[in-house]
């Protein structure tokens, strides 16, 4: 009996050793740490990969830049929307013709540029396109900020003036030049270039006289002034003077030929017209408010001084 009995703790081992291999695996088992006191358990749950999500690309072409003939196309459009407002400013004679048609200058030149921006030219005048693109949106600033010389001669000096924007050099007509040396016509809305005048009178010169001449003189000094003047001497209206006598600032000049009573209008300012015998920058106009008895020689000064007897009253541009 005692033989059988002692092999049985050997048999147990057995068994718990044969157990434990049953895991498959030669690791051992973590086990759980204790929680600290008052911690609330954690589980974490199993991470699943996002399933792949189809994405499509898609690609946009460029749009072709336009042929030779859709771009002369474009452009000839381009004249056509600006030239009536061009035409409008060159032939307005009042102030409120002119502004009219100054704004819309303004806009069809804007509007143009903003099409011609959006548009792709031919590669052989890329540069020429956005040369003729900036100079279209910087006229049109410029024109829109010429209303403050509205009273240097009236509508057609400031025609005059708008138009020679329009021709300056790196304006308009140069962009357009450039692209007309590519074969590629643009700028009939242009204006003509003006007959070539001077932009300063001489000293003492006479630039308009009617009438015969007298025998009495009008002696100008205008030696404490700092813009040159244009002195008319007048019988009637002001726009047509018995004689006109520029005198350069700094300066003294006479006219002999005077005749009868007569008042003296002078106006003064910069870039003489001398087509249309006026100012076209920083103008001003007056008369003496007293008239110059016929038989008698006249000096006046042209300068405002303390005890001075001649009194003078702006006027309207003449």
């Amino acid at each position: 009996m005692p033989l059988l009995i002692r092999p049985l703790p050997w048999i147990a081992v057995l068994v718990v050793f044969s157990l434990s291999a049953c895991s498959g695996s030669d690791e051992p088992r973590s086990q759980p740490e204790p929680s600290a006191p008052g911690a609330t358990p954690t589980a974490s749950a199993p991470s699943t990969a996002p399933a792949a999500t189809p994405s499509v690309s898609t690609t946009v072409e460029a749009p072709k830049p336009l042929s030779v003939p859709a771009y002369r196309a474009l452009l000839g459009r381009v004249d056509a929307a600006i030239r009536p407002a061009a035409r409008q400013v060159h032939v307005a004679g009042t102030m409120p013709a002119l502004s009219a048609g100054q704004q819309a200058l303004v806009r069809a030149m804007r509007k143009q540029a903003d099409g011609l921006e959006a548009a792709r030219p031919p590669a052989q005048v890329a540069a020429q396109h956005s040369a003729l693109t900036r100079s279209l949106r910087s006229a049109a600033d410029r024109i829109e900020g010429y209303r403050g010389i509205s009273a240097c001669g009236g509508a057609p000096a400031l025609s005059d003036v708008i138009e020679r924007d329009l021709l300056a050099k790196n304006s308009v007509a140069a962009s357009a030049a450039a692209l007309r040396s590519k074969g590629i016509q643009v700028g009939t809305f242009l204006p003509a270039a003006p007959t070539t005048g001077k932009r300063r009178g001489e000293n003492g010169e006479v630039v308009e006289r009617r009438g015969s001449r007298g025998y009495t003189r009008l002696e100008v000094d205008n030696t404490l002034n700092n813009q040159d003047v244009a002195v008319s001497v007048v019988t009637g209206a002001p726009t047509k003077p018995q004689a006109m006598m520029y005198v350069r600032a700094g300066s003294r000049a006479t006219y002999q030929g005077t005749r009868g009573t007569y008042n003296v209008y002078f106006k003064s300012g910069h870039d003489w017209d001398d087509q249309r015998h006026q100012f076209t920058k920083d103008c001003t106009f007056e008369k003496f408010d007293d008239p110059f008895t016929a038989g008698y020689h006249w000096t006046i000064s042209l300068v405002a001084r303390v005890g001075g007897n001649a009194s003078t009253t702006k006027v309207d541009p003449f």
